[in-house]
Order: structure tokens, then C-alpha cells, then sequence
């Protein structure tokens, strides 16, 4: 027992609020087990023989029998401030007496008191005024209208703290005449700021008029048992706000009168005869109880918004039991948020005979900054409720909840058909605003983080971003049109498209056609925003509207433009792709001198590119990258070209414009970093199995990258009498059908003519299965003697060994090393493929390379086991690797929930794996489904770590 009653100290210590009810339909049952002998023989078994918490601030008490009643006193205490105390019908007047007397004996320290009965004050109300006069520090008093006796309304008197004295009104009692007039003179009370009245509207009147000089209120509620015309509450108004003109709060609870002379419908309020009160002007809460709607009409709204501007609630009839008529439309809730921003609660009875109307704008410019709460009466859901949750949810900033006003309907408005449509609607609400939220959220970031989101957006996206703001809209604008995949959406925007041709798809333009100016200042807007052309006439998904773009059109437009200038102004990045005439001659306007990288891949004949080069060389003065895909012949023109840029740092040729102009045109370029020389494979070409041979070697002080293709033996030679090759920093080597010697030779002849490179590429093809030979590492091994290598990727569509003593070396050699890629795309239809990198390599690589940021390898989907030891925490683990790069691998044994264990479980960053999905495997036909699966594991095995180590901080294995 002892061990009890310490557990019911710890508890009871917390408490500070205790709710009695034994009438109520939740609780009541139970309550009325808990009677005065009860808790007087817990008492007695109590240690201290104290059965009540020490540390109540707050006692509400209810009881409607006399034990019940009778068994609050056990918690009456010095600590106790806010008691509220319900005496109920049962309770018989002798019990009310000695329960009165018993709480004298008590000291308490209130500051706030209640105090509501079901019997007449004559045998109490003097125990009352000792309890009250015993009670100094009391602030807010409530006490039934018909207790005001002399004795009581003397002891409020001495009351110096008083500022609140509320006379409630009880329905049911017989003890409490309608017409009985107020006997408390509110002179007596010069501290008071809050009062609530309960008597006939002439009374109210009458007492209002008569204290006029000594009333300093800020709060009145005004309650009236019986309205029985209209007339009595205009006469009313106006002495309010004569009487009071700094309220901050006023409440007007109507109940229309039930008396045999008249009916329920008599009276009719409209919101004209509250119009006086609008010169209280810092009102902060209106309320208005009728159980009819009153006539509110926008005027009315308009008149209030302007002479209570700092309103915080109103309530306007919304126990209003009429459900059609309504006082307010719900189309009306664009006007209260305009007018009401500041507004916190809102209640009324909607009508519901008119639709909801709502135009898809989430973010109207008026919104209700800070309503919390909306309540709707017995308002009937409209039949669109989904349309009545967008509209909500769109004019509120803040999560609004949609509940019942008056507590005395909530039970029957929960019970109505409409109440799961109501929960629809604030459902629909929420969810509007959680989507607001989201989108505000990534508003207020910078305009270069909004970039940066924009820039990894898909084309979707974007467009709906557009719609959110003007700032997002700019943004998003900026990064839809920054990067353009045709020439066609510029066109479109001066020069309607249209279709021509029956069978097939065509597409047309009206050379009759003549822009206004508008869409020139339109054209100017979005052209303005473009850094990025890539035009593309051989691709079967733009040829149809690509096709259109001609060298005419484009000429059209040019003298069409007011300053004939179709160009976009800000074109950096230029990629045109063409296999017809007119089609690549269109590109011509395009060549300004804004250009910095440009792209051309012709395939139209010599004489049309020849024009065009022509063009170009005086158009493009400021280019920095220049990749070239042209015919043979036009080596001299091409030279003509490079010789006007002077600004080139990267240059792309075929190999089949080695000449000795060339050469010394290379030689010119000052700034030229890097060099791409493409191996032409096409059999019609001449010079199909030839290398560029830099004969004669021309001079490039600041070439640090170069990328060239052809046989390996050339390779070799090239690399040996090239004079400048010991300066590079990155080397990119290409070539068909190698053998093993050939490798061996290609690797030695870089290891030591330059040993400082920083990145090396060699990109292996075979032609033929026949020709496909085993290559392992040892051909690659002179690289070693590379001990600055950060990159190092070996492409090998055949097969390429590994083991774990290359592994070892290649840590050794390289310690700086951050990408690797160990031949992750072989070709894995070929027969004689075998092997690939094993798993059981995976964590020796992991304790060699912890700072890799990129690893390619091929896994064998049939060659390799998954086995997984449940180890999440291993003693090695990639620290910085990002990426996967796995190629055309397969998933072993398909098993990707133990792959994604096995690879997360050696990662500590979430990782993103890359490769080719496609179904060329005939081991697995579905490798992208399964590879997503793989992805999936290891990024929430990677997540839950991070979490396990923030929270426990788990170490690993040492």
C-alpha cells in the first residue's frame, strides 16, 4: 500500500485542473461513484490523510446529487484560484447550506468565482455574501440573476479588485421571473471592465442610461430571456455605444420570446439596427446570438470593416436553425477576407442556395491572415463541397478548422447527413494549405536558390510554377526558356504555325502574315531570357515541326523585326544539327557575338557549308568552344575561320583536316586548353584508318586537355612525337579492335612522356566477336607511375579482370584518387564476356578509396552471389562516394533488397546509382525496375544510419 500511495503523490502532484461532472453523457455515469464517504475514508488511509492534489489552481464542479456535491470539499484548498461550482435540482437546500458553511472553514486565496444553483437564495445567499466577503483578492465574480440580494450586492462593494460581474440567467428555474429587474447598481463598481447582463432590453436600457458617468467598460454581453419585437434593440444600440464608446468586446444573445401571444417567426432583425454601436470604434469581438438570420448585406460588411478595423472575431447568428436563407453566401468569403484580414474566428450560418464559386487561384490577393476558426452553424454543406474546401483553403493562411459555434446544436449537427460532407470540406481546406505552405516555403528563399530549383525542374513543373507568383513566374520563366531544344517556340510567339498537307503532318506559315507590335514586345520579353538553341532536323520526334525552319522563314522575320534582329540578345550556346539546305542555312542569324560555345554538325554537301563557314567567320568573335562535324574539303575555310578567334579555349575537328595550314592555325591559337580530334568512321572516307599525326607539331602553350582517336599503333607514335604532350593535364585515348600488347604499349608511352596527367580515359571497342580478346589490368599497369591521377576510366566493351592485389596497387598509386571506373559498360551480349567486378571486392575497395566521389564497375548478373552478414556498420566505408556507376550491369540472382544492404550498408552518403537500363541483358529483362528497387534500399539504409548515429552515436568496429 505504501508504494500506492507514493505513486498517487507523484501524480497528483502534477495536477493543476480538475473538470466534475456527474451529469454528463460522457463521464456522468462514473462520477456518480464518487460520493463524500468515499473520498473521506480514502483520506483516512492516506499517510497524511490528505486526499486531494496539493497544487490545484483550477476546480469545476458539477453535481446533481447531494453526495456528489458534497465531495468537492476534499479539494478546496489554499493553492485553489478559479472555482466554478454547480449546484444541481437534487441537491437539497440543507446539503447546499452546510457544503456553503463547510468551504468558510476553508481558507482559500480565489480570484475568480461561480456560483449557479437550482433552489432560492433565501436560506444561502447570506453564506454566499461571508464566502464572498472572505475572498478579498477576488477579480471576476458570476452569480444567478435572482441572488442579487442586499447582502450580496453590499459585500461586491468592498470587492477593490472586482473588474468582472457576470449575472447569468438559468431558463429552467422557476425562481428566476423573466421580468425582474436588476437590482445591482453598476456605480458601486467603478473597477469594473467586464460585465454580462441578463434582464428585459427596457431594463438594460434603463440601467445603461442611468450610469452612463461611472461605467469604464471594455467587455458587455447583453442577454435578453424574451425579444419580442425589434423595437427594443434599436433603442438599446444607440445607448450602448453613447454609454460605452471604448467596449472592446460586445455580445448580444437574443432568444425569441415562446408566449402564447407570440409566435416563433415574429421577430426579424436586420443588421441596420446595430449600425449605432459602429462608434465604438475599437471593437475588437462582435457577436450577435439570434436563433433566426438576420439581413447582412455587403454594404453592411463594408460599413463594419471601416469602423472597426482592428476586428478580431465575429459571430453573426450562426445558431441561426433556418438552414437555406443563411445570413452570409459563401461567394461572399473573397469580400470578408478582403475587408477582414486580421479577422481570427468567423461565425454564421451560410446559406445554402447558392453555388460555390471558385476561379482556381490558390493565392488570391485576399486572404484571411489569421483566421483559425470557422464556424457554420447549422449551416447545410453545399452540394460542392470539394469546390467549397478550394475556396476556404485558398483565402486562408493559416490551418482552419470548421466547427459548430453553439455547443447546444453540436451534438444534432454532428448527427445530420451533412456532417462527413463538412469533414470533406475541411479536409479539402487543409490540404490547399499545406500545399500554400509548401510552395511559400520555397517562395521566400533567395532568387539564386530559386534558380537552382528551377534548373533541375521538369517542363511541367515549370509551367505550373509560373502560376504560383510574379516572382516564381519571372524565375521559372527565366529557367523554362533558358534552354531551348528548337528554334520553333521563338517563331511561334511572332509567327502562328499552322497545319498543312492530308496524310501526313506538315507544317506551314502565311508569309502574308505581318506581326503587330505587341507581339514583338512579347517576342523581345521571352527572347531575352533564352541562353541555350539546340535545333535538330534529323530526330524523327522535332523533324515534323522542325521542318518549317527555313532559311526564308527565319529571313522573313529578320526584316519583319523592328530593330531586325531575330536573334535572342543573351544566346551564349548554339547547337545546330541539319541535314537539309535550308535548314542550315537558317542558322546564319543566329551566329552573333554573344556566342560562347557552338556546335555544328552539317551534313548538307561542301558547297552549302563552305557558304556558311564564310558567313560565320566574321559573326562569332567572342567564342570560346568550337566543335565541328563538316564535310571533306574545307580545311582552308575552316582555317579562315580560326584565325578570327582569337578568345578559342576548345576546339573539336575531324581528324581528317590534318594539313599543314591547320596546323600552323592551331599553332595561333594562344588560349587554346582543349583539343578534341574525332576519329572519322565512316568506310566512304579517305583517311578512315589514320591518326592525327601533328606533322608538323604545332604549339600550344596552354593545352592541358586532349582527346584523339584512331589505330593505337598511330596513337602510340603520335604521343611519341608530339613534343608538347608531357604538359597535359587530361588525356582521352580512343581506338578499335585493340589487342592486349597494343594496350600495354599505348599506357607505357603516357606513364612516361607524361607522369604529372590528372585524368586519363582509354575507350576500347571491338568491332567483331571474333576479334573481342581478355584484357585485364596488368596491360594497364605502366599507369601506376601516374601518382597524380584524381580520374582514371577504362571503357572496354569486352572483358577486363580485376583482383584484389590491383586494388591494393592502385591505392598505393594513386592516394589522391577520387573517380574511378573499372570498364562499367561491356557488352554484355557478347558469348565470351565473363566475370566483371565481384561484390566481395566491394568493401576491400571501400577501406582503399574511402575518399572516391565516383565508382563505375560492372557487376555480372550471373557470375556473382549476393550474401549479405547484416553488418550495417562495417569497419569501412566509402566517406564521399555520390556516385554508382554500374553500367550495363545486371542485378545478381535478382535479389536487389540485398544488393541495396550490401552497397548501402558500405556507404555513408545517400548515393545516386547511374547506368543503362535497358533489357540487353538475357539474364534479366527488367534491369530498371530492379535497379530502382536497389536505389531505394540504399538510400533508406543510408538514411537510417545517419539517424542511428545522431541518436545514439554509434561508433564503428574499430
Amino acid at each position: 500500500m505504501t508504494g500506492n500511495w507514493a505513486r498517487f503523490d507523484a501524480y497528483a502532484h502534477r495536477i493543476r485542473s480538475i473538470t466534475f461532472d456527474d451529469d454528463s453523457p460522457w463521464g456522468g455515469k462514473k462520477n456518480r461513484a464518487v460520493t463524500f464517504k468515499t473520498l473521506g475514508e480514502l483520506s483516512l488511509y492516506h499517510p497524511r490523510g490528505a486526499f486531494f492534489p496539493p497544487n490545484v489552481r483550477e476546480l469545476s464542479w458539477a453535481g446533481q446529487l447531494c453526495d456528489s456535491a458534497l465531495s468537492v470539499l476534499p479539494f478546496i484548498s489554499k493553492s485553489l484560484e478559479i472555482f466554478h461550482l454547480d449546484l444541481g435540482e437534487d441537491v437539497q437546500e440543507n446539503t447546499a447550506q452546510k457544503l456553503i458553511h463547510s468551504i468558510l472553514q476553508r481558507q482559500t486565496n480565489l480570484k475568480s468565482f461561480s456560483f449557479e444553483s437550482s433552489f432560492p437564495p433565501d436560506k444561502i445567499s447570506d453564506y454566499l455574501a461571508q464566502l464572498i466577503s472572505n475572498s478579498p483578492e477576488l477579480e471576476s465574480i458570476t452569480l444567478p440573476r435572482y441572488y442579487q440580494t442586499q447582502a450580496i450586492a453590499d459585500t461586491l462593494c468592498h470587492l477593490r479588485k472586482l473588474n468582472s460581474l457576470q449575472v447569468s440567467h438559468r431558463w429552467d428555474q422557476p425562481h428566476n421571473p423573466r421580468g425582474q429587474a436588476l437590482n445591482f447598481l453598476p456605480s458601486l463598481f467603478l473597477g469594473l471592465h467586464t460585465v454580462e447582463i441578463d434582464a428585459p432590453i427596457p431594463e438594460i436600457t434603463r440601467i445603461l442610461t442611468e450610469f452612463r458617468p461611472a461605467l469604464r467598460l471594455l467587455d458587455l454581453t447583453i442577454s435578453c430571456a424574451h425579444l419580442n419585437n425589434a423595437v427594443d434593440v434599436a433603442a438599446l444600440t444607440p445607448v450602448v455605444a453613447q454609454c460605452c464608446p471604448a467596449l472592446q468586446a460586445l455580445s448580444f444573445n437574443f432568444c425569441r420570446s415562446t408566449s402564447a401571444s407570440t409566435t416563433v417567426d415574429t421577430v426579424d432583425l436586420a443588421f441596420t439596427i446595430f449600425q449605432p454601436v459602429f462608434a465604438c470604434r475599437d471593437l475588437r469581438i462582435f457577436r450577435i446570438g439570434f436563433g433566426k438570420p438576420i439581413t447582412v448585406t455587403e454594404h453592411d460588411l463594408e460599413w463594419m470593416a471601416r469602423a472597426w478595423p482592428s476586428l478580431q472575431v465575429l459571430a453573426l447568428a450562426p445558431e441561426s436553425q433556418r438552414q437555406a436563407a443563411g445570413v452570409l453566401s459563401w461567394n461572399m468569403i473573397p469580400l470578408l477576407a478582403k475587408i477582414f484580414p486580421n479577422l481570427e474566428e468567423l461565425s454564421t450560418a451560410f446559406s445554402s442556395i447558392d453555388s460555390v464559386s471558385f476561379d482556381g487561384d490558390i493565392f488570391p490577393q485576399a486572404q484571411f491572415h489569421s483566421l483559425k476558426k470557422l464556424g457554420v452553424g447549422m449551416s447545410a454543406a453545399p452540394s460542392d463541397h470539394t469546390a467549397l474546401g478550394f475556396l476556404i483553403g485558398a483565402h486562408c493562411r493559416l490551418p482552419t478548422s470548421i466547427s459548430c459555434e453553439p455547443s447546444v446544436w453540436e451534438q444534432r449537427w454532428q448527427e445530420s447527413s451533412g456532417y462527413a460532407r463538412w469533414r470533406d470540406v475541411e479536409n479539402v481546406a487543409r490540404r490547399v494549405q499545406q500545399t500554400k505552405e509548401e510552395i511559400l516555403a520555397f517562395a521566400d528563399l533567395p532568387p539564386e536558390l530559386l534558380l537552382v530549383v528551377f534548373s533541375n525542374a521538369e517542363q511541367g513543373e515549370l509551367v505550373a510554377a509560373t502560376r504560383v507568383c510574379q516572382k516564381w513566374s519571372t524565375l521559372a520563366l527565366d529557367a523554362l526558356w533558358k534552354d531551348l531544344d528548337s528554334v520553333v517556340p521563338l517563331v511561334e510567339l511572332v509567327m502562328p504555325l499552322i497545319h498543312a498537307g492530308e496524310r501526313q503532318v506538315k507544317w506551314s506559315w502565311s508569309p502574308a502574315h505581318k506581326p503587330t507590335e505587341s507581339q514583338w514586345h512579347r517576342y523581345d520579353a521571352y527572347a531575352s531570357r533564352v541562353r541555350t538553341i539546340k535545333f535538330q532536323d534529323l530526330s524523327y520526334a522535332r523533324r515534323q515541326r522542325n521542318n518549317v525552319i527555313t532559311v526564308k522563314l527565319i529571313n522573313a522575320l529578320v526584316s519583319l523585326h523592328p530593330r531586325g534582329a531575330f536573334c535572342p540578345p543573351r544566346l551564349r550556346k548554339l547547337q545546330w544539327t541539319s541535314a537539309r539546305a535550308e535548314s542550315a542555312l537558317a542558322v546564319v542569324p543566329f551566329l552573333c557575338d554573344t556566342l560562347e560555345d557552338l556546335y555544328l554538325a552539317l551534313h548538307v554537301g561542301p558547297k552549302v557549308e563552305r557558304e556558311l563557314i564564310k558567313l560565320a567567320a566574321g559573326r562569332t568573335p567572342r567564342l570560346k568552344s568550337l566543335s565541328l562535324d563538316l564535310a571533306d574539303g574545307l580545311e582552308s575555310s575552316v582555317v579562315f575561320w580560326l584565325s578570327k578567334l582569337q578568345l578559342l579555349e576548345s576546339l573539336s575537328l575531324p581528324t581528317n583536316y590534318e594539313t599543314t595550314a591547320m596546323m600552323r592555325a592551331l599553332g595561333d591559337l594562344a588560349h587554346l586548353k582543349r583539343l578534341r580530334l574525332l576519329y572519322e568512321t565512316d568506310p566512304e572516307m579517305e583517311r578512315a584508318d589514320q591518326c592525327f599525326s601533328f606533322n608538323p607539331s604545332p604549339v600550344f602553350p596552354m593545352l592541358e586537355e586532349l582527346e584523339i582517336e584512331g589505330p593505337l599503333d598511330q596513337l602510340v607514335q603520335a604521343i611519341q612525337t608530339y613534343e608538347q604532350f608531357g604538359q597535359l593535364k587530361q588525356v582521352s585515348l580512343s581506338a578499335d579492335d585493340p589487342i592486349p600488347e597494343q594496350v600495354f604499349n599505348i599506357t607505357t608511352a603516357v606513364a612516361q612522356r607524361c607522369p604529372s596527367i590528372n585524368a586519363i580515359t582509354l575507350e576500347l571497342c571491338f568491332s567483331d566477336t571474333d576479334l573481342v580478346c581478355n584484357l585485364s589490368f596488368q596491360h594497364t599497369r605502366p599507369l601506376l607511375a601516374c601518382r597524380s591521377l584524381k580520374i582514371v576510366k577504362f571503357e572496354i566493351s569486352g572483358p577486363f579482370s580485376i583482383n584484389q592485389q590491383d586494388l591494393e596497387d592502385m591505392a598505393r598509386a594513386w592516394p589522391g584518387i577520387q573517380e574511378l571506373n573499372l570498364s562499367s559498360r561491356p557488352d554484355p551480349s557478347e558469348e565470351t564476356m565473363q566475370g566483371g567486378f565481384p561484390l566481395r571486392l566491394l568493401p576491400v575497395a571501400a577501406s582503399l578509396f574511402p575518399a572516391l566521389q565516383t565508382l563505375g564497375i560492372y557487376i555480372d548478373p550471373k557470375g556473382d552471389v549476393v550474401e549479405f552478414d547484416y553488418d550495417i556498420f562495417p569497419s569501412s566505408e566509402f566517406q564521399s562516394l555520390q556516385v554508382l556507376d554500374i553500367g550495363t550491369s545486371g542485378v545478381p540472382n535478382n535479389d536487389p533488397v540485398a544488393l541495396g544492404f550490401i552497397i548501402g550498408a558500405l556507404c555513408k552518403l545517400e548515393i545516386q546509382i547511374v547506368g543503362d537500363f535497358e533489357p540487353v541483358s538475357p539474364y534479366d529483362s527488367d534491369d530498371e525496375f530492379e535497379w530502382c528497387r536497389v536505389q531505394d534500399t540504399v538510400t533508406k539504409l543510408v538514411r537510417s544510419k545517419r539517424a542511428i548515429h545522431k541518436r545514439w552515436n554509434v561508433t564503428r568496429k574499430p
